[in-house]
């Protein structure tokens, strides 16, 4: 659920958007705006008094706190990510910097804790920052590199005590003279995708400064994360929530479940262990999208969830597209610079009925966008509790397609004096069905889709990237097609079928009516078929098809009806 789509825009950028919309909807947003900025700001709330019972938690928060009672000490809500260094790295400096981010964030040194069966958080003074060093310099250089990556991935994969901060955990592998790896997890209940942000870019500057022999300064906090946490609660006990719930009830009536082509039966119960497809793409592609997102008024992210919403539809045969998104949800400037859990997911429900040409889709979509985001503040987790959907162990409540979009390239491990590269931890799960993550970088965008292996295998998944792909040059070739127009048979799929117009030999195979005979008249006792304690032999099984044959013969039946 990392999203940095809901970056605030500079001024110039947010006037030329809203020039672009058409007058009734420029008004809208106008008086959206403004209302927006003439509420109350988020207050500081007195901790003191406090110390036993502690504060609720976020909607956010609690909901995973629940979940993670389900499954105790595992990676589920784990986030990580790892960076290649080279140069030289002074370890003690990057532990002091982290030192000082968590004594500046109070989520960092935050237990989530139960009092009287409840979830309550509770800010601890201080919390002790261990930075793990391992030296493998002693090993051949590819082998070192090699158990490095497998010792960063299992640092990924540890669980967390959710009542023991910090609740992040860093590790340094030292794998050649200047040549490191540094891994980072830290869970999801007091992080975010924008939270990663803040935090690297705080610990670059802090290293920075710190490397000068200067003690980090940085910008007093205007408020913490539980000051939100306890804002967000009263805000969604009054009018909002009406608003909100009554948009909502109304957008998600009905939504289906999507029928996903899958290679393995549903488990009873949903399997979250997952794995990951890869594809990239070019910058030139990235660039078409953006030109062509630009003359339809619309976002990349709109034009990229269109065409995942189009694929979907076809796989599927539906018409009614549901796909989760997670949105920043920082909405108030108080909670730009902290690290916390902030981040909602939104339904974006789109009808793809009719055979609409892309471009008309496009406005669809962005209806559906505008919506959503106008009342993103409901909390997912809330909105599930009063919408009360058919819930099933072996899928996600109103949508099992996520689609996640990531802008912000600068969000990088910058250490002074060395280079970095940035690599994924992959924790071995997977929330959802599928998760189709984009990740925008100056060189085009690398695709992930993480799926349930369970679900799916490795060889439909990497194809159904490689169809994504496909789809998305002939949209920025030809938006104006019908939907149902456009191909998914890749280029290399192609190449592996005959030519246009070639005659195909009917392959020599004997017919099921054939065989079927075949084993009547040799095995006529063998068993043809049981169920529940009942036996149907091949000679039976005959005698009572040819008795339903001619049932429908003499009822005017014949072949082909």
């Amino acid at each position: 659920m990392n999203d940095e789509r809901n970056a605030p825009l500079v001024e110039a950028d947010l006037d030329a958007r809203i020039a672009k919309l058409a007058p009734g909807k420029r008004a809208l947003l106008l008086e959206r705006l403004s209302r927006h900025s003439a509420e109350t700001s988020i207050p500081r709330v007195r901790r003191d008094g406090f110390e036993d019972s502690g504060f609720e938690l976020s909607f956010a928060q609690q909901r995973l706190w629940f979940l993670e009672q389900w499954e105790s000490g595992g990676a589920l809500y784990n986030v990580a990510q790892g960076w290649w260094l080279e140069g030289p790295l002074d370890v003690q400096r990057l532990q002091d910097a982290l030192v000082g981010i968590v004594s500046r964030h109070e989520s960092l040194r935050t237990a989530l804790v139960s009092v009287r069966g409840e979830p309550r958080q509770k800010a601890m003074n201080e919390a002790p920052v261990e930075l793990e060093e391992v030296d493998l310099r002693e090993l051949p250089a590819e082998q070192a590199r090699a158990e490095a990556l497998a010792l960063a991935q299992a640092l990924a994969r540890r669980g967390f005590d959710l009542a023991q901060p910090p609740l992040l955990r860093v590790a340094v592998y030292r794998v050649g003279e200047h040549a490191h790896l540094v891994a980072l997890a830290i869970h999801h209940i007091v992080s975010d995708g924008w939270s990663m942000g803040v935090l690297l870019r705080e610990l670059s500057a802090s290293y920075a400064t710190l490397s000068r022999g200067e003690s980090p300064v940085l910008a007093e906090l205007p408020i913490q994360y539980l000051d939100y946490a306890v804002w967000q609660r009263d805000l969604l006990a009054g009018e909002t929530l009406g608003r909100q719930l009554e948009y909502w009830t109304r957008q998600l009536a009905g939504v289906p479940l999507l029928r996903l082509p899958t290679d393995g039966s549903p488990p009873a119960v949903q399997s979250l262990r997952g794995a990951r497809a890869h594809l990239r793409l070019s910058a030139e592609m990235i660039d078409a999208l953006k030109r062509m997102s630009e003359r339809e008024g619309v976002t990349l992210f709109m034009t990229l969830l269109a065409a995942l919403q189009v694929l979907l539809s076809r796989h599927t045969g539906q018409t009614d597209i549901p796909v989760g998104t997670p949105i920043a949800g920082r909405t108030r400037r108080e909670t730009e610079g902290l690290i916390g859990f902030f981040a909602n997911t939104l339904v974006l429900r789109t009808d793809t009925s009719g055979n609409p040409g892309f471009r008309a889709l496009l406005h669809r979509v962005r209806e559906v966008c505008l919506g959503a985001y106008a009342n993103q503040d409901l909390p997912f987790e809330k909105l599930v509790e009063v919408l009360k959907p058919v819930r099933d162990l072996n899928h996600h409540p109103l949508f099992d397609v996520m689609l996640n979009l990531f802008e912000r390239p600068e969000n990088a491990l910058q250490l002074d004096g060395l280079t970095g590269r940035k690599i994924a931890l992959d924790t071995g799960h997977a929330k959802f069905a599928m998760t189709l993550k984009i990740d925008i970088q100056e060189d085009g965008a690398g695709m992930e889709l993480e799926y349930q292996d369970a679900l799916f295998s490795a060889e439909r998944m990497t194809h159904l990237l490689a169809q994504y792909h496909h789809l998305l040059e002939q949209v920025v070739d030809a938006p104006e097609r019908p939907i149902l127009d456009y191909s998914l048979i890749t280029p290399a799929i192609r190449a592996c079928l005959p030519d246009p117009g070639a005659a195909i030999d009917a392959p020599q195979q004997e017919l099921v009516v054939e065989r079927f005979a075949g084993w009547v008249e040799r095995q006529p006792d063998a068993i043809a078929v049981s169920q529940a304690g009942r036996v149907w032999r091949y000679g039976a099984l005959a005698d009572a098809a040819h008795r339903v044959a001619q049932a429908l013969v003499k009822g005017g039946i014949g072949q082909g009806d």
